[in-house]
């Protein structure tokens, strides 16, 4: 991965969902430095005024180091979905060794483009905090020593311990074996 976008992490997802999102994205935006967390909730201002929506696409089209689509059954009807969606497969066309784009399948449901050789964290019923840290997991690991994450080690320790601990299956798509 080349040098670090404005954002770190940018999250994708049906307002339906936002109740499990929010806290989502509280958690990367804890462990983030800074305000490196793209979630529409997070840029209010940028957004107000006339077409502000179409200023949220270059969040996926360019702006962001890692892409967090949340697969759920409202993201794939969903209109705002169906074009940030679109703006992310011409982002993964243009970069294919890029490996930015780690969705949250919590339905089961994904766009055509995203098949079963294509692997995505699986939700199985876990709280946003452990979605977020298996993300995080994901993110330290792409980018390494250009991992913008707060220098914390307990913090660093919490998000691998959680993504072992509950098995989310963060690099690779396996079924949750039984929690311990």
């Amino acid at each position: 991965m080349s040098e670090p976008r404005k954002y770190a992490i940018a999250v994708s997802f049906a307002g339906e969902d936002r109740g499990f999102v929010l806290p989502l994205v509280m958690r990367l935006k804890e462990a983030l430095k800074d305000d490196l967390v793209g979630y529409d909730g997070f840029l209010t201002s940028d957004l107000n005024g006339r077409d502000g929506a179409n200023r949220l696409f270059p969040l996926y089209a360019a702006d962001s180091d890692l892409i967090v689509p949340i697969f759920s059954k409202d993201y794939l009807t969903n209109g705002w979905c169906v074009e940030e969606w679109e703006i992310i497969v011409k982002r993964m066309k243009a970069e294919p060794d890029a490996n930015i784009v780690h969705p949250v399948m919590m339905w089961g449901e994904s766009p055509k483009e995203w098949t079963r050789e294509d692997f995505a964290v699986q939700y199985h019923n876990q709280s946003p905090q452990l979605v977020a840290d298996c993300i995080l997991s994901i993110y330290r690991k792409q980018l390494g020593e250009k991992a913008r994450l707060r220098d914390e080690a307990e913090l660093l320790d919490d998000i691998e311990v959680h993504c072992s601990a509950y098995r989310l299956c963060c690099i690779i798509n396996l079924p949750l074996v039984t929690q311990m």
